[in-house]
C-alpha cells in the first residue's frame, strides 16, 4: 500500500483562500440597509446606494432616509396596527372613523396620530356637539407597531334653533336670510354653519345698500333653549313648506344615523342654540336719480354703479363720474358731458350725451377686406372688425405679423377715423418637415398621429401651440423609456415660405435594473419571491411592468398595488410597491335583470391564513332561480413560482328553463404557470346530482383541462388592448361516458378615445352528456336582448356560437356609455346553427364609484318591431370593504 501524500500545507493555503473568496464582501452583492424598525418585506438591499436613493422617495411611509457607498440607514413611521375608541357612542364611531381616514397596517407619522385628538374635537363641534372631551394615548413598541387609543365623550347634541339679529339699521328679512341659508332650522349646529351665517347676512346688506360700509360678528356666550322637533317642524313649516320637508329630510338622517337620539327627541325637548349676529353700518346710503341720459336706461347705469360699489367695497362719486363717462366713451359719444349735484345723502347725476360718432376703416395695405360702412362707434365693433379682419386673412392664405389699431377723432364731422395696420402682410406658404428617428413602430406611430392632426399654417400664428406638442412629445419619449430624448419644434422664415419644423429622436432605449419590491404585510419572503420576475437586461417596455402588475394582482393577497418605473443613470427600475390586504374582507354584486329578477352574491375571504400566500373563500350567490354556497382554498403560487392549485366544495341549486337541479361535490385543481400570460390546469371534479321533477340523479366524476391566456396588446411599447382567452376540454369518467369542449375570447382595442371589444365563442358537447351540460345562450352573459337561457332547443342544444361586439367612449369622468349587439345560436348536431341565428342590439352606461363599478344595460332583440314590452335591462353593481 502507498502511502497516504500529506495534503496538511495544501489545506492551510486553499482554505483561508476559499473562506476570502466567499465572505469578502463583492461590490455586487448589495449594499447594506438599516432600519430604525424591522423593516416590511423588501430585497431593496439588492441595488447600489445611488439606486436607493431614487427608489426610496416613491415609496409611502419612510419618514427620512440617509444613503453613503457604505450602507443606508432608513427611518420608518410606524405601522399603525390598531385603533381603539373609547366613551364614544355607537352612532359616532362609524362617522369617525370615515372621518379620520386611518387605516390599520398603514404607516402614519407620530405627528399625524398626535393630531388626531383635535381633529376629532373639530369633527364633533361642527356636527352639534359643542362640548366634546377627547384625548389620544399612542403606544409604539420597540419593533414599531403603534397602537391609538382616542378616549372621548361627544357630550350632547346641539340644534341650531336660529338666529337673533342685532342691527343698528335693518338690511333684509328673515325669510330672505334662511333663503339663502338653504338649510332648515332644527338641524345639528355646526360652527362651520355660523360662519357661513356671517358671510350671507353681510352680502345680503350689501346688495341691499350698497354705499353703506358693513361690519358683522357674532357674540359669545349663545342662548341656548329647549325645544321640541314638532317646534322646529312648525317653524321651517311657516317659512316655506318646502323648508319643512326639508326640516323632515335631515331628521330622518338623524333618525337612521343616531336612532336613540332621534326618537329621544320626539318625546323629550332637544338642546337648541340661538347664536346672536351683529351687523353695523356706518357711512351713508345715496340715493341717485339721473336725468338727461337716453342710450342707457336709468336701470343699466344704476346696475353698473352698484356692481362697481360691490365690487370696490367703496367708491366716490368721481369713481361714479369716471365709470358713466367709460361707459359712454366706449360707445361713441365723445362729448358727453355729465355734472353730479349732491344734497346731504341725494345725488343727481345730469347727463349731456351730446352726438354719438361714426366710425371709418382705412385699412393700410389695403385690399379687398370691405369693412361696414355708416356704423357708430363702440369698443366692441372695433374688437369685433379685428378679430373678423385676421380670420379673413387667415382663411385666405395671408401671412402677417400682427394688427394695429390707431384712432383719431375728427369732432368736426363727429367721425373716428381708425386706421388699420397689417405688418408684413403677404401669402402664406408652408411646408412642414417631420423628422422621426424613433426604433420603436408604436411610439413611432404614436407620434406621427400627433403630428399628423397638426395644422401648419395655425403653428406660424401660434409657435407657442408647437413649442406645446414638443413639450408632450419628449415626455412621451421619456415615459416610454428613450435614451437622451430629442423633441424640438421651429418655424425657420424663408423668403418666400415658413417651413415648421419638428426633429424627433430617440438614441436608444432603457434596460431594465434589477426588480425590487417593497410590501407591507404578514406575506412571507419565499411567497414575493415567487412573483418577483427578474427583468435585468432586458430593454424597457411598458408590456412588461404591465405583466409584473397582473402577475401581483392576479393572487388578490394585496389591497393596493403600484409597479413604478425608477430612472436611474440608462437603466430602470421595476418598482413593486404595495400593502397586503387586511386579514380577511367582504366582497360581493348586486344585479337585476329583467327576466332573472334580483340576484347578488357575498363572498367572505381569508388572505394568507395559513402563512402560503393562499386566499381561503366562503361564498353565498342567490337569484330568484338559483343558490350556490361553496367553500374554495385557492394558492396562485404552490410551492413555487410556476405552480398553482385550489381544492373547492360546494353545494348548489339551480333553476333552468329546462330542469331544475340540485348537486353538491368537491372540486381538486392542479395548475401551471406556462409563462406570464399563459396558464395550464387540469381539474378533477366529484360529486352527486338529482335533476328535480323526473327524479333522475347519481354520480359524476369529470377530470377537465383548462388553458387561460391573458394577453396585453402591444405596438412596440404602446399598448393598443388586452386579450383573453380560454379553452376547456372535459370528459366523464364515470359509466355515462361523454365529452364536452368549449373555447372563447375577448378582444379589446383602444381607438383614441374610444374602445372596441369583440367577444367570440363556441361549444360542443357529445350526445350522451346529461342535460345540464348541454348549451343554453340568452341573457347578459350573451344574447343580452333575449331571456336567460331562451335561445336554445328543447333539452339544451348540442353546438353553439356566439359573437359579440361593443363600442364605447367615455363622456365625463367617471361616466362612460357603450353600444353594441350580439349574434348567435344554439342547436341539435342535426340542425344547421347559422339558419336563423338571434341578434339584438344594446345600449348603456357605466360609471365607477366609491362602492364598486355599476352598468346599467337596456336591449332589445332584432325581431320584428323593437317595444318596450320585449326590451330587456339589467343593473350590476359590485362592492367590496
Amino acid at each position: 500500500m502507498k502511502p497516504l501524500k500529506d495534503t496538511s500545507k495544501g489545506l492551510k493555503f486553499f482554505l483561508p483562500l476559499l473562506g476570502f473568496l466567499f465572505l469578502y464582501p463583492s461590490p455586487t452583492d448589495g449594499t447594506e440597509v438599516k432600519f430604525n424598525f424591522p423593516p416590511p418585506r423588501t430585497n431593496i438591499e439588492v441595488l447600489t446606494p445611488e439606486e436607493i436613493k431614487a427608489v426610496l422617495p416613491n415609496i409611502d411611509g419612510i419618514k427620512s432616509f440617509n444613503c453613503s457607498q457604505k450602507g443606508c440607514y432608513i427611518e420608518l413611521n410606524p405601522v399603525l396596527v390598531d385603533i381603539e375608541f373609547k366613551g364614544f357612542s355607537i352612532f359616532s364611531l362609524p362617522r369617525l372613523e370615515r372621518y379620520l381616514g386611518l387605516k390599520p397596517y398603514y404607516r402614519y407619522s407620530l405627528e399625524r396620530l398626535s393630531s388626531v385628538a383635535g381633529n376629532v374635537v373639530f369633527f364633533l363641534k361642527n356636527n352639534g356637539y359643542l362640548s366634546p372631551t377627547v384625548k389620544t394615548r399612542i403606544f409604539v413598541d420597540n419593533r414599531g407597531f403603534a397602537k391609538l387609543t382616542i378616549y372621548g365623550n361627544e357630550g350632547e347634541l346641539y340644534l341650531l334653533g336660529g338666529f337673533q339679529f342685532q342691527t343698528n339699521r335693518s338690511c333684509f328679512s328673515k325669510r330672505e336670510f334662511l333663503d339663502e341659508f338653504k338649510k332648515p332650522l332644527g338641524v345639528p349646529f355646526s360652527m362651520l354653519d355660523l360662519y357661513r351665517s356671517l358671510e350671507i347676512s353681510e352680502d345680503l346688506c350689501r346688495k341691499k345698500n350698497p354705499f353703506y360700509r358693513v361690519y358683522v360678528f357674532y357674540s359669545e356666550p349663545f342662548e341656548v333653549k329647549r325645544e321640541s322637533i314638532f317646534h322646529f317642524f312648525w317653524e321651517n313649516f311657516r317659512i316655506s313648506p318646502f323648508k319643512g320637508l326639508d326640516f323632515l329630510a335631515y331628521y330622518t338622517d338623524i333618525l337612521v344615523l343616531n336612532p336613540y337620539r332621534g326618537v329621544k327627541f320626539l318625546f323629550k325637548k332637544a338642546y337648541a342654540v340661538y347664536p346672536k349676529i351683529l351687523i353695523h353700518t356706518s357711512g351713508e346710503n345715496l340715493k341717485i336719480t339721473l336725468t338727461g341720459n337716453k342710450f342707457f336706461s336709468t336701470e343699466f347705469l344704476k346696475r353698473e354703479i352698484k356692481k362697481l360699489v360691490y365690487t370696490n367695497g367703496f367708491v366716490s362719486l368721481e369713481d361714479i363720474l369716471n365709470l358713466i363717462r367709460e361707459l359712454y366713451r366706449d360707445s361713441g359719444f365723445f362729448d358727453v358731458k355729465i355734472s353730479i349735484e349732491k344734497r346731504k345723502n341725494r345725488v343727481k347725476i345730469v347727463i349731456n350725451e351730446g352726438k354719438r360718432y361714426r366710425v371709418i376703416f382705412i385699412i393700410k395695405p389695403s385690399f379687398g377686406f370691405k369693412p361696414p360702412e355708416g356704423a357708430y362707434y363702440s369698443k366692441k365693433l372695433i374688437k369685433k372688425f379685428v378679430n373678423d379682419l385676421k380670420t379673413y386673412l387667415k382663411k385666405r392664405g395671408f401671412y402677417f405679423k400682427k394688427v394695429e389699431t390707431a384712432e383719431v377723432i375728427d369732432r368736426d364731422k363727429k367721425l373716428v377715423k381708425v386706421f388699420v395696420f397689417i405688418a408684413d402682410l403677404k401669402p402664406l406658404k408652408v411646408e412642414k418637415t417631420f423628422e422621426i428617428s424613433v426604433p420603436d413602430k408604436g411610439l413611432r406611430e404614436k407620434i406621427g398621429e400627433i403630428l399628423g392632426g397638426l395644422n401648419p399654417k395655425e403653428l406660424v400664428f401660434n409657435p407657442q401651440k408647437g413649442k406645446e406638442i414638443a413639450r408632450r412629445i419628449k415626455q412621451l419619449l421619456e415615459e416610454y423609456g428613450c435614451i437622451k430624448p430629442i423633441s424640438e419644434f421651429k418655424i425657420v422664415e424663408k423668403k418666400n415660405l415658413f417651413e415648421v419644423v419638428f426633429r424627433v429622436s430617440c438614441k436608444g432605449k432603457r434596460r431594465f435594473g434589477k426588480t425590487v419590491y417593497w410590501i407591507e404585510g404578514r406575506i412571507p419572503k419565499r411567497e414575493i419571491n415567487y412573483m418577483v420576475v427578474n427583468l435585468e437586461g432586458k430593454r424597457f417596455n411598458p408590456k412588461y411592468l404591465d405583466l409584473l402588475r397582473y402577475r401581483f394582482e392576479k393572487t388578490q393577497l394585496f389591497e393596493n398595488l403600484s409597479v413604478i418605473p425608477v430612472k436611474v443613470g440608462n437603466e430602470t427600475i421595476p418598482l413593486v410597491w404595495g400593502r397586503e390586504r387586511r386579514p380577511f374582507s367582504v366582497e360581493g354584486w348586486l344585479g337585476f335583470t329583467s327576466d332573472e329578477g334580483y340576484s347578488g352574491s357575498v363572498n367572505l375571504k381569508f388572505y394568507d391564513l395559513l402563512r402560503m400566500g393562499e386566499t381561503i373563500t366562503t361564498s353565498f350567490s342567490l337569484t330568484q332561480k338559483r343558490t350556490l354556497y361553496s367553500v374554495d382554498y385557492f394558492d396562485n403560487y404552490l410551492f413555487s413560482g410556476k405552480t398553482f392549485g385550489g381544492l373547492g366544495i360546494f353545494k348548489r341549486w339551480e333553476e333552468h328553463r329546462d330542469y331544475k337541479l340540485s348537486s353538491k361535490g368537491f372540486s381538486i385543481t392542479l395548475g401551471y404557470h406556462l409563462n406570464w400570460w399563459v396558464d395550464l390546469s387540469i381539474n378533477l371534479l366529484k360529486g352527486h346530482y338529482t335533476v328535480i321533477d323526473t327524479f333522475k340523479g347519481g354520480d359524476i366524476t369529470k377530470l377537465s383541462l383548462t388553458g387561460e391566456i391573458n394577453y396585453p396588446i402591444y405596438s412596440g411599447s404602446v399598448r393598443k388592448g388586452t386579450f383573453n382567452g380560454y379553452f376547456n376540454y372535459a370528459v366523464s369518467l364515470n359509466k355515462a361516458n361523454y365529452s364536452k369542449f368549449k373555447t372563447g375570447g375577448v378582444v379589446s382595442l383602444f381607438w383614441g378615445r374610444f374602445y372596441t371589444s369583440f367577444k367570440g365563442a363556441f361549444g360542443i358537447v357529445s350526445d350522451r352528456a346529461p342535460i345540464f351540460e348541454k348549451f343554453y345562450l340568452g341573457g347578459l352573459k350573451d344574447l343580452k336582448g333575449y331571456g336567460y337561457e331562451s335561445v336554445a332547443p328543447y333539452g339544451g342544444g348540442d353546438i353553439f356560437w356566439y359573437t359579440g361586439l361593443e363600442v364605447g367612449f367615455p363622456v365625463k369622468k367617471p361616466l362612460y356609455l357603450f353600444t353594441g349587439a350580439d349574434f348567435g345560436n344554439s342547436v341539435k348536431k342535426s340542425e344547421n346553427p347559422f339558419k336563423d341565428f338571434k341578434k339584438d342590439i344594446f345600449v348603456g352606461g357605466g360609471v365607477v364609484t366609491a362602492m364598486g363599478p355599476i352598468r346599467v344595460i337596456v336591449a332589445a332583440p332584432l325581431e320584428g318591431k323593437i317595444s318596450l314590452t320585449n326590451l330587456k335591462f339589467g343593473v350590476l353593481i359590485g362592492f367590496t370593504f
